[in-house]
């Protein structure tokens, strides 16, 4: 186990007892973002997780110690690289696949309960599994500390997009797409909601849909 930096990003690096020395041969690595909704959680704290991860696979495992919130807003995470891990790690490969210059593009995402978009907090996975363990107030101080914004309770209930803007982007976040044995019983919120605020609206925009448009 060694504590090191790469590119001025601490991370800590896991690696087989018995690391062949011959630098011909290389193992599969597996970079780790760990959870904590942008603002929570380090190396330190998931060190268990990734320990035992590094033992059982027998691959190199690369923790990664993103800059958090509130002292780092987004998108200081995105820019060093399970929920807001999950997030970072379904970024940061899309990143990779779609620069020319990449040298090696990660073969495969193991993405747990990642947080996936900021743009309509009335979907299933929202209201019946998120509450669970974030009540809409925890949330908003996860999103407040993340984007370094006020957040309003007008934004869980999603009146900072428009009316036009959900009818637009609804198709990227329709949860009907999902498999018909995954889905819940849901009763999908009205869209066109009347009391969409303009002045929330301008405030977010440039924050949701930049998180949002990394997918």
């Amino acid at each position: 186990i060694e504590d090191a930096t790469i590119d001025e990003v601490s991370v800590r690096i896991y690696s087989p007892l018995n690391l062949s020395q011959d630098k011909n041969k290389y193992l599969p690595a597996i970079s780790f973002y760990h959870r904590g909704a942008f603002y929570m959680g380090s190396v330190e704290t998931h060190h268990p997780i990734t320990r035992r991860l590094a033992i059982q696979t027998g691959f190199i495992v690369i923790s990664v110690e993103y800059r958090l919130a509130s002292e780092h807003p987004f998108p200081a995470g995105v820019d060093d690289w399970d929920s807001a891990g999950g997030n970072l790690a379904a970024v940061i490969a899309m990143q990779l696949a779609n620069n020319a210059n990449s040298v090696n593009v990660p073969r495969i995402q193991v993405l747990i309960y990642l947080v996936v978009q900021f743009f309509d907090f009335m979907l299933p996975s929202y209201l019946t599994s998120i509450l669970n363990i974030f009540d809409f107030g925890r949330a908003s101080a996860a999103l407040e500390y993340y984007l370094n914004k006020t957040i309003t309770n007008d934004v869980l209930i999603n009146n900072h997009t428009s009316i036009e803007q959900k009818k637009k982007y609804h198709q990227f976040v329709d949860w009907s797409l999902i498999l018909n044995k995954y889905q819940q019983i849901y009763k999908e919120p009205i869209t066109d909601n009347i009391n969409d605020d303009p002045k929330v609206i301008e405030n977010t925009k440039q924050y949701y849909f930049q998180i949002y448009h990394h997918y």
